[in-house]
């Protein structure tokens, strides 16, 4: 007695060929979503460094606009201290003594 095993006609495919294709494509599917992702990061990085750029920008204006409050400051408090030695002025009332003959002696 002799057993012929027929073949799948070629139109259809096979079991295993059916999922070596099932495998490709959720392969590909996996590929196309690790490819989203990468470009996703890829866009998130650059932002991060064009933000990166911007805060040592702003960081060091903030630093140069410091300086030169703390510059006029020290200017603004030295003159004031100027001005105050040159228009320091004592008002006081006057002492009964002036009134009173003059202690000093008479030169006549």
């Amino acid at each position: 007695f002799f057993l012929m095993i027929r073949r799948p006609p070629r139109s259809t495919q096979s079991r295993s060929s059916a999922a070596s294709d099932v495998y490709k494509r959720q392969s590909q599917y996996e590929s196309e979503q690790k490819d989203l992702l990468i470009s996703q990061l890829k866009a998130e990085i650059f932002e991060l460094r064009q933000n990166t750029k911007e805060y040592l920008e702003l960081q060091s204006q903030i630093k140069a606009l410091e300086q030169r409050y703390n510059i006029l400051y020290d200017e603004k408090i030295s003159l004031e201290e100027g001005s105050r030695i040159k228009s320091c002025l004592l008002y006081t009332s006057p002492s009964p003594r002036d009134r009173q003959k003059s202690r000093m002696p008479s030169s006549a």
